[in-house]
């Protein structure tokens, strides 16, 4: 979040917000310094996958993505379909993506479920 002008134009005496950002710890860096969330990436990814149950998407690096997909129970995807999933990533240069089809992503130690993960 990045806080407005101190003083709301129509007078009230709250502050205002000029952007929200996400959690940052969320964001994905690359290699140029740029950042993004990758929330970006969901829309994409779920209208071309119907198949996916569960997914993560994990930066390993600033230049290596790792998208994990649990597939609906009875669905194996082939590879032209995981070919898909890559191809929504073709956008970012200087990225390589790896897809994953794995039967459970585990939470994390808190026992929460995280929907997308850097490690970096």
């Amino acid at each position: 979040m990045t806080r407005g002008p101190e003083n709301c134009p129509c007078g009230a005496p709250n502050t205002t917000l000029r952007t929200i950002q996400g959690r940052v710890l969320e964001r994905f860096r690359l290699a140029d310094g740029t950042s993004f969330h990758p929330c970006q990436l969901v829309r994409p990814l779920l209208k071309t996958a119907t198949w996916i149950r569960r997914f993560q998407i994990v930066q390993e690096s600033v230049s290596a993505i790792r998208v994990k997909l649990v597939p609906i129970d009875g669905h194996h995807p082939g590879p032209d379909a995981v070919a898909g999933i890559a191809s929504l990533f073709a956008p970012m240069p200087g990225i390589t993506v790896e897809v994953e089809i794995v039967s459970d992503i585990p939470p994390g130690a808190n026992g929460k479920y995280r929907p997308y993960l850097s490690l970096i």
